[in-house]
């Protein structure tokens, strides 16, 4: 019988020949206190995780270890990130009365733009689907409440194709113009 914290070789407990020269310990569930080999790491300094058994009591909410959602996870970085389309994306939990908004819902949670979430926070309500809000300056990050304004989806369209009153866009035009008259 090996005894706790003995390290041997993958080929002396019986491992498939491509795990024979790396090195397992003896270790125990903290938990459980199941007894098992687990790939040696120098840099965890004994602490090893639970058995299969108790992490899937734990995931799966039986309550052997309490994980907290959301922000309470331990994982939690902050409940922001930038969405692939330009957006700041927020976090916000189901108990919000702005949830109805949230799109990727799921149990705790879901996700929603910040520059709908400013707006809706200003009127009170939560927005529906036809109502679109417009960055005035063109910047996707800037969500600011005096850059946003409300649409119906045909403005905003419109607002895309020929936003007049963008000053970076007329400022993007102005360039253009300028590099047009350079070139002849």
């Amino acid at each position: 019988m090996p005894k706790l914290g003995e390290i041997t070789h993958g080929k002396d407990i019986g491992r498939k020949p491509g795990e024979w020269n790396r090195k397992y310990i003896y270790v125990q569930c903290p938990t459980c206190l199941k007894e098992r080999y687990v790939a040696y790491r120098p840099t965890t300094s004994g602490n090893y995780s639970r058995c299969q058994s108790c992490c899937g009591k734990a995931s799966n909410n039986s309550g052997a270890l309490p994980h907290g959602r959301g922000s309470e996870s331990p994982h939690w970085k902050g409940g922001t990130y930038l969405h692939k389309s330009g957006y700041i994306n927020l976090w916000i939990s189901e108990d919000s009365p702005y949830y109805p908004m949230a799109t990727h819902k799921r149990q705790g949670g879901g996700t929603i733009f910040e520059h709908r979430l400013i707006m809706a926070q200003s009127l009170g309500r939560c927005l529906t689907r036809q109502e679109h809000v417009h960055h005035l300056n063109g910047i996707k990050e800037d969500n600011r409440l005096e850059n946003l304004e409300l649409i119906s989806p045909s403005n905003h369209t419109l607002y895309d194709k020929m936003c007049a009153h963008c000053q970076l866009r007329q400022e993007v035009k102005m360039l253009r113009a300028t590099i047009a008259r350079m070139k002849v």
